[in-house]
């Protein structure tokens, strides 16, 4: 009986995607905490949309001009 590798490499590529998007959003949710603590989450706000945007404008930059 022969045991296909996929699967375990599949679990592997599935827990470092998790871990990866988790500690992004535990780093999200600790300043947003931060900035209402303060009273600045407008400024949160503010900068997590420019964030968003400049990655959008790269991203479709890179697509248009790389593929």
């Amino acid at each position: 009986m022969k045991i296909s590798k996929y699967p375990s490499w599949i679990f592997l590529i599935t827990i470092i995607f998790v871990f990866t998007f988790l500690l992004n959003i535990i780093d999200l949710v600790t300043d947003w905490w931060w900035f209402s603590e303060l009273g600045y989450s407008q400024i949160f706000i503010k900068s997590l949309g420019a964030k968003m945007g400049l990655g959008l404008v790269a991203t479709v930059f890179a697509q248009k001009f790389l593929g």
